[in-house]
């Protein structure tokens, strides 16, 4: 468990699932922050940026009343979204050195880069069946942003 407790989690019973930010390693350069696999079918997702932060969400308040193109009703836990970016918490901290910046010019320069790749070793998942991810890794070292106190 990410509380590294044997038991329930209080904040994804709170919440429903994940909807937490992760601290990536290697501030400030492009690298690979994540990777979600399907290890049955073999489907890999990659993400790679230069932010440094990745807000993990896993379709929470997905009730039912969705239902997609093939059919399927989505429910909480179905979805899961992989959002790299700052951490939420950084315009507080505006001019504290130890928080990355998230202030931009008017007109900015430079690039913010991600990429996600998909790939699929062997691929015997039928059209219209949903596709289970059984592992995800993050390349981090806190679970959330840094707390230098307030």
């Amino acid at each position: 468990m990410p509380d590294g407790g044997s038991g329930p989690f209080k904040q994804l019973q709170i919440a429903h699932g994940y909807d937490n930010n992760w601290v990536l390693n290697d501030q400030g350069s492009y690298r690979l922050a994540a990777v979600a696999e399907d290890q049955h079918n073999g489907v890999t997702l990659q993400a790679f940026t230069d932010q440094p932060g990745v807000q993990v969400y896993t379709g929470n308040f997905l009730v039912g009343d969705l239902i997609g193109t093939s059919g399927n009703v989505y429910r909480q836990g179905d979805a899961f979204t992989l959002e790299t970016q700052h951490y939420p918490d950084a315009p507080h901290h505006i001019g504290d050195p130890a928080w990355p910046s998230v202030v931009r010019m008017r007109r900015p320069t430079g690039n913010l880069n991600t990429d996600f790749i998909v790939s699929a070793t062997f691929l015997t998942t039928p059209a219209g069946t949903a596709i289970s991810v059984t592992k995800v890794s993050f390349f981090c070292s806190q679970t959330t942003a840094p707390s230098f106190g307030r």
